[in-house]
């Protein structure tokens, strides 16, 4: 099977000349939320594991924003490969 015209251009590029600013910027917006979403799911796993006495209300919103942060990166990345 050939290969598509953008793997070939990006081998070509990453060749001559490596790793670019552009390149950092993209996967730190790939996985600085991924990872942030991961943490942030861990302190509420922790809070509701642990620390009884807080309320759940106040915990709902780091749930809802881990579970957003951890899927943009996902469903971005899915998109982009479709």
């Amino acid at each position: 099977m050939p290969e598509p015209d953008k793997d070939k251009l990006f081998k070509i590029a990453m060749a001559k000349d490596g790793i670019q600013a552009a390149d950092v910027a993209y996967y730190f917006l790939l996985f600085l939320p991924l990872v942030t979403g991961i943490v942030g799911f861990y302190f509420w796993g922790k809070a509701i594991l642990f620390y009884p006495d807080i309320p759940e209300q106040r915990l709902k919103p780091l749930l809802w924003v881990s579970c957003v942060l951890m899927g943009v990166p996902v469903a971005g990345e899915f998109w982009r490969r479709k």
